[in-house]
């Protein structure tokens, strides 16, 4: 009675929310149809996200060894209370490039240095050549007002049917592998002694079998002599001589070192004998003169007067660079004198 009264009322109540415009949020069975808002329509030509798969190895956790053994990138340390420089890594850029561009420069220098050099001592085989040239005029002048001067080899040969310099040449060596030269060259007479002198000495070194001592010197004819003979290193230790150089020079805090003096074959040997990566080398014929040793570059100067160097070179009081007098007669005697030199 109780059940039918309590429906009663139910449907009653339901009538009248029905006549209000109200209804039920269930389906009479206890079953709540609330729902959410439905979803914004779908856009057919939006592009769709792809989900990329996850690497079984992406998630793997890492040992203790393998975080140590991975790179760190220097974070800038920022003391408290100070903000950050937003220009710290350009300004570190900058600072790499101008030490770069520093270092391109003194490279520069040091080359055009070194081309300075070499450009006097062409000058200096150009003024010995012109003064032997000179020399051999006027020699050779004297001679035509005696009398009638005698031939030379290369018109003799061409006189015997050979035509240019290299048919001259083959023959000299057809003689020289038939053992015929030495009776030839007995009956040489050389018209300008002066100038065939400079000829053999600057064209011509002689060399034992060393291996320490320059060999491929362009222009130069290498004659192989015993060891005791070689006039680079006169039969002694060329390794030795140069490491000892090297040694008498850096320990008295020099870096570049003049030398004033020697021929131009001379030259070319120790500048190939003496190379170091610590150590410059300027070389300057005699003739220079007292403008040689008047330089900010050098820190010492050989004076070499063995090689043709003005001792007056020594006595100059203008000049405040420490200069050694070296008198030697070759490569070898240069050297072993300088090491002394520098020693004392």
């Amino acid at each position: 009675m109780s059940r039918r009264k309590k429906g009663g009322k139910d449907s009653a109540f339901d009538d009248l929310m029905s006549a209000m415009g109200v209804r039920r949020l269930d389906d009479g069975k206890g079953r709540s149809r609330r729902r959410g808002p439905p979803p914004p329509p779908r856009d057919p030509e939006a592009p769709t996200e792809k989900i990329a798969p996850v690497s079984p190895t992406e998630n793997k956790p890492t040992s203790a060894s393998s975080r140590l053994a991975e790179p760190t990138v220097p974070v800038e340390r920022v003391a408290p209370g100070e903000p950050a420089d937003p220009f710290a890594q350009e300004r570190a850029t900058l600072e790499a490039r101008i030490a770069a561009l520093e270092d391109t420069a003194r490279a520069h220098t040091l080359e055009s240095e070194g081309l300075r050099d070499q450009a006097t001592i062409l000058q200096s085989s150009l003024d010995e050549a012109r003064a032997a040239v000179h020399h051999a005029d006027a020699v050779l002048d004297a001679r035509r007002r005696s009398g009638e001067s005698p031939p030379s080899l290369a018109q003799m040969l061409t006189e015997r049917g050979l035509l240019g310099s290299d048919e001259a040449r083959m023959c000299i060596a057809a003689l020289s592998e038939a053992r015929l030269l030495d009776s030839l060259l007995t009956e040489l007479e050389p018209r300008l002694l002066e100038r065939v002198r400079s000829l053999l000495d600057g064209r011509i070194q002689l060399l034992g079998d060393c291996e320490r001592c320059p060999r491929d010197l362009p222009g130069r004819a290498t004659v192989t002599v015993p060891p005791a003979r070689c006039e680079v290193c006169g039969g002694g230790d060329a390794r030795r001589l140069v490491r000892d150089f090297h040694s008498a020079v850096l320990m008295q805090g020099v870096r570049s070192v003049l030398i004033v003096g020697g021929s131009a074959k001379a030259h070319q040997q120790l500048r190939q004998l003496l190379d170091h990566h610590r150590l410059q080398l300027h070389l300057v014929p005699a003739s220079v003169g007292s403008s040689a040793i008047e330089r900010s570059d050098v820190g010492a100067a050989l004076i070499w007067v063995g090689g043709g160097a003005d001792e007056a070179l020594l006595a100059a009081e203008t000049v405040s660079l420490p200069r050694y007098r070296v008198d030697a007669s070759d490569v070898a005697g240069f050297l072993g004198q300088s090491v002394a030199a520098l020693n004392a």
